[in-house]
């Protein structure tokens, strides 16, 4: 009856001319994020970043204390050294045998990720470093694949410090920023093989250093030829290797010497 449906609105009579006025939209005016605060926003949300990576306003202070990126840190060989750089994204932490505290963190740059162990006399050191600071961080140590799936590495920190305090630290120029063979032109006639031979050099040297080959001929020629990254060393193990090989058939590698670029 009429009286039930009193107060009731069929479907039909919705948006009808007795209808409420829309309510209109209002946004506040809102000053834009900090661009920190969004990318950490978009991790917390997401799990990874959209609109950038905090490691890209720090990439040319850390050039400064390596040329490294940790990509080329799981190529690198088992047990050699590495400065790298990164922010730290996930800390893990863990106690030993002894009861003592350490951490398992993980490093992050624009071309990929590393887990880097801390351990506990490391870990006393940076603990608070790793709770209050927002800037990427330093870490020397070394490469650690034989305890990982094939093709990832970890790295075994020695020393572990935020970017602001490593630039400038003598002790984390460890590596150079090139190291090359500089051949001269006039020895390749006759000992075509010559390049070959220091490539097998380097294949058995990696590590985190790029190596060039540089080409010279007296007073009139000289080019420099970087090599792909599988062929990035380790300038210790190539030094070695090198004076190894000398020993071995000096005549061979007449006309060549090694050259390291800081």
């Amino acid at each position: 009856n009429k009286a039930g449906r009193k107060g009731q609105v069929s479907l039909f009579e919705i948006g009808g001319k007795d209808a409420s006025p829309p309510i209109p939209e209002w946004y506040p005016d809102m000053p834009p994020l900090d661009p920190k605060e969004l990318l950490e926003m978009e991790k917390d949300a997401l799990g990874f970043y959209i609109t950038s990576h905090p490691m890209e306003m720090y990439e040319e202070q850390a050039r400064e204390v390596t040329e490294l990126t940790l990509e080329k840190v799981h190529s690198i060989q088992d047990g050699n050294e590495v400065v790298v750089c990164g922010m730290v994204t996930r800390k893990k932490e863990l106690s030993t045998k002894r009861k003592e505290r350490m951490a398992i963190v993980q490093l992050e740059d624009t071309t990929s990720s590393v887990e880097v162990v801390v351990f506990p006399s490391l870990f006393k050191e940076v603990e608070l470093s790793l709770t209050i600071v927002e800037e990427p961080f330093v870490v020397r140590g070394k490469v650690d694949s034989d305890s990982v799936a094939e093709g990832t590495s970890k790295v075994l920190a020695e020393e572990m410090v935020p970017l602001s305090e490593a630039i400038g630290r003598l002790h984390y120029q460890v590596l150079p920023s090139s190291v090359g063979f500089v051949v001269d032109m006039e020895r390749l006639e006759g000992n075509g093989d010559l390049v070959v031979r220091l490539f097998d050099i380097a294949t058995m040297c990696k590590g985190g250093v790029p190596l060039r080959l540089v080409f010279e001929r007296r007073g009139d020629y000289r080019a420099v030829v970087e090599a792909i990254d599988e062929f990035w060393v380790d300038p210790v193990l190539l030094e070695n290797e090198f004076n190894r090989a000398i020993e071995r058939e000096g005549e061979a590698f007449a006309g060549v010497r090694m050259v390291k670029e800081s």
